[in-house]
């Protein structure tokens, strides 16, 4: 979140000193260094009218991982617009995480980025294994409709409905699978397929299918692989048919 400096008095009887405050104006240093100082903006200091974010409309002062940053065009000149970090990497050419960038990688078969690699794996997993259990073909919309930023991922599958797959890599130093959820609440869909993989992400350890339902109460979910006591509420939710994993993971072994 963007820090601001105000000159105020913060005590009786003290002459005013510049203090570092929030979007808020609630002051969260008295004494700042000259560093902090620096870094900080004068206070009410707006990037734009509204000091919201040129594509998604977010308050940055909402927005606590990145500061907002110029959005430029395909030669590198300003186009007047300020972007928050997460639609800076989407939009701005010179991002690596490009929209365009992103799709032209795709198409050639060019993607560096693992995590990106592993999660486009997980949806030609759903694609493959719905479609020998679901009376029609499941597609994968991202590809069928040539938009890696399409909302929903999966078409119609006759048991499943309308399905959305999220995948997590093992995460041995918590020893946890965790997925965020935020981003499926404004989604309609009837379930959720989560892959749970190995630390490398070649192998499927687990699989659960959460319905809507549950998806929207949380904003994510952890999946401990050794839980230290009881039940947990997603177990039930877990794909416990052995002959299933075997089949995905051979699944899964031809994609990647």
């Amino acid at each position: 979140m963007a820090e601001y400096k105000q000159k105020r008095i913060t005590d009786v009887g003290e002459k005013p000193r510049y203090v570092i405050l929030n979007g808020r104006g609630i002051v969260i240093d008295k004494n700042p260094d000259k560093k902090r100082l620096d870094g900080a903006l004068p206070w009410n200091f707006k990037y734009n009218d509204t000091n919201t974010c040129y594509r998604c409309g977010r308050n940055f002062d909402d927005i606590g991982w990145c500061h907002p940053m110029k959005e430029r065009d395909e030669k590198g000149k300003w186009i007047g617009e300020w972007d928050c970090g997460k639609c800076w990497q989407k939009f701005d050419p010179n991002s690596e995480d490009n929209i365009k960038k992103r799709l032209r990688n795709r198409r050639t078969g060019n993607l560096k980025d693992a995590r990106l690699i592993f999660g486009d794996n997980c949806e030609e997993l759903t694609r493959r294994w719905r479609s020998t259990v679901s009376t029609v073909p499941v597609k994968n919309l991202n590809i069928e409709n040539d938009n890696y930023n399409s909302p929903i991922d999966h078409s119609w599958d006759s048991e499943l409905g309308v399905i959305q797959t999220k995948g997590r890599s093992y995460d041995n130093i918590n020893g946890v699978w965790h997925q965020n959820w935020e981003n499926e609440h404004n989604k309609k869909f009837d379930n959720l397929i989560f892959y749970c993989a190995s630390r490398d992400g070649k192998i499927i350890e687990r699989i659960y299918i959460f319905p809507w339902e549950e998806v929207i109460k949380r904003t994510g979910i952890s999946i401990y692989k050794n839980p230290s006591k009881g039940i947990h509420w997603y177990e039930k939710y877990r794909v416990k048919d052995g002959d299933i994993i075997v089949k995905v993971n051979n699944i899964m072994k031809e994609i990647r």
